[in-house]
């Protein structure tokens, strides 16, 4: 009989510690709530790899953006039948076209202006030349609105460093638009410039 008291009241003694274990306010919120935090699945919101729907865009209310692209300009075939009798240089340069009413005794421009006014008159072209060697080829090239009008081609004889000039007087006149200059050696484009002929009717 002392004997199942004694079991007895072991029983109830560690029955009493694991009661009072369980409850212990030290042992229940902190670790078991970091580990369910860990073990929880990430939201969906953040786990959601499929492609996302592209927005439609209304094209008709969109604004359109051009970008002006010059055209490259293609030396025609009648001002390129000569051969060059030398290699155009690295630092061969033809600096930026001046237009300008005449020219006087040093090559210089005279009367430059941005717009001319349409009729007979001489439009005169300075530019100056470096690294140049007699032997290239090089061609000039008038246009109107893009389309040839003039020009000429003839293999180099003025040195290599200088200024230099060409004129174009179209016997009908000059007619209201864009007159453009292209200046080639040895096939390639070194230079090109235009000006604006602007109606007399719309200068009154």
């Amino acid at each position: 009989m002392q004997s199942y008291s004694l079991v007895s009241l072991t029983l109830m003694m560690v029955t009493a510690a694991v009661v009072a274990y369980a409850y212990s306010p030290t042992m229940i919120s902190a670790p078991r709530t970091a580990i369910l935090t860990n073990a929880k699945p990430v939201s969906a919101d953040f786990v959601n790899t499929a492609p996302q729907q592209e927005l439609a865009i209304d094209t008709a209310a969109a604004p359109v953006i051009r970008t002006a692209r010059a055209e490259i300009p293609i030396l025609p075939i009648e001002f390129a039948t000569l051969k060059p009798e030398a290699s155009l240089a690295n630092d061969t340069e033809i600096s930026s076209i001046i237009f300008s009413t005449n020219v006087n005794e040093n090559y210089e421009p005279v009367g430059v202006r941005s717009t001319f006014d349409e009729g007979n008159f001489t439009l005169y072209a300075t530019f100056d030349y470096t690294a140049m060697q007699d032997g290239m080829t090089w061609s000039w090239i008038w246009r109107y609105d893009g389309e040839v009008v003039g020009g000429g081609e003839q293999h180099w004889t003025y040195g290599e460093d200088g200024p230099g000039w060409v004129y174009f007087a179209p016997e009908e006149g000059f007619s209201a638009g864009e007159y453009s200059l292209e200046v080639w050696v040895n096939g390639e484009l070194q230079s090109a410039s235009s000006v604006e002929v602007s109606s007399s009717i719309a200068n009154q």
